[in-house]
């Protein structure tokens, strides 16, 4: 099989580290694999697996026409069988099918709140679907939504899944000496950081020893001014970090004791995945599939309860056995169900069953 990837960025996002570890599992287990990134590049193409072949198509436009003849010719020249793609790359995906029949199409919908999207963007989505030979969706909501909207018989809920990271992460010494809460998430307005901020507030005056690191890519726009200056006016200048975007979000996590996301929207998030799997003690929203990740591991909070938010947090910080057991418990969670071992076999059939290789 020759499996190509497509995404149209490589800045990191939950949909972007997706398509990365996706690629680099099939590399690893010794597949013929392409990732390209149609509009950007960005920090995550460092982390591309040496044995991925990688390409830029720098698309210009609303249709990119000199980027499209280019993909045409490498699926023709590489005789590529699948193109995966994932988000908003499904409309360039569909034209590449237009011109090259032979090949099959899958959509991969990282979109927690694709019920919700703009009328317009559910239009060209309906349309392209019946371009589809499948859709995976992160959640099982979503593939109710889609089978009931979508021209596509083949819809499957894959869970995202994460790689064991390369690194040693000792939790008892941490849980020891360090005091750090960590949140994963670009800053925008679906991931309400406001709520967070105004929790950790609340941990901050018991607990003034403790920091917030926020990883995320900041656009400097509306919703990142407003966020900083609410956090001067709480006095948090001091405790809470901002760390922009980072490639290698496990090294960060190897730092901290907890991890945390005060989402308003979800589908099944990699930063919860990652925290889990980096041994963490787990705070979320209950939004999208995180109550499903997290199984009781973590507490699990109601979306933009900022009272709610600081109390579990202080839960954990006031009861550091309770969060070693429950990150332990989560971790084994994640390990077992969350990983490529997991996740990967599932898609390796469905690639055949298009395909109609046998088994």
């Amino acid at each position: 099989m020759k499996i190509l990837h497509l995404i149209d960025s490589l800045n990191p996002g939950g949909a972007e580290r997706m398509a990365v570890g996706y690629v680099n599992a099939l590399a690893e287990q010794g597949l013929s694999v392409y990732l390209w990134s149609s509009r950007e590049e960005g920090l995550l193409k460092d982390s591309i697996h040496p044995k991925v072949n990688y390409h830029f198509l720098n698309r210009k436009g609303l249709v990119g026409i000199q980027a499209l003849r280019e993909a045409i010719r490498l699926i023709k020249v590489e005789n590529i069988q699948v193109i995966h793609a994932h988000t908003t790359s499904y409309v360039f995906g569909t034209l590449l099918t237009l011109f090259c029949k032979h090949v099959k199409l899958v959509w991969h919908d990282h979109h927690g709140n694709r019920p919700q999207s703009h009328t317009n963007r559910k239009k060209s989505l309906v349309f392209c679907s019946r371009y589809f030979d499948a859709v995976f969706t992160v959640n099982q909501t979503l593939k109710d939504w889609h089978k009931a909207h979508l021209k596509t018989i083949n819809i499957y809920y894959i869970p995202n899944f994460v790689s064991l990271p390369q690194i040693d992460f000792n939790r008892e010494e941490l849980w020891g000496t360090n005091k750090t809460i960590v949140c994963v998430a670009n800053l925008r307005p679906p991931k309400n950081h406001k709520n967070l901020v105004k929790a950790f507030a609340e941990v901050y005056k018991s607990h003034p020893g403790w920091k917030l690191v926020l990883i995320g890519k900041e656009k400097n726009d509306v919703y990142s001014k407003t966020l900083r200056a609410l956090i001067a006016d709480l006095g948090l200048d001091k405790a809470v970090v901002f760390a922009g975007q980072q490639a290698d979000v496990y090294s960060f996590l190897k730092k901290s004791s907890m991890g945390v996301l005060s989402s308003d929207m979800e589908g099944l998030p990699m930063s919860l995945l990652e925290y889990g799997l980096s041994g963490l003690a787990v705070v979320c929203t209950d939004v999208g599939y995180c109550s499903e990740v997290v199984q009781g591991f973590g507490k699990v909070v109601p979306p933009g309860d900022s009272n709610a938010l600081a109390e579990a947090l202080l839960y954990y910080i006031q009861n550091p056995g309770i969060a070693a057991a429950d990150a332990a418990g989560l971790q084994k969670h994640v390990e077992e169900t969350y990983t490529a071992q997991a996740v990967l076999p599932q898609v390796l059939a469905i690639y055949k069953r298009l395909l109609k290789i046998e088994s």
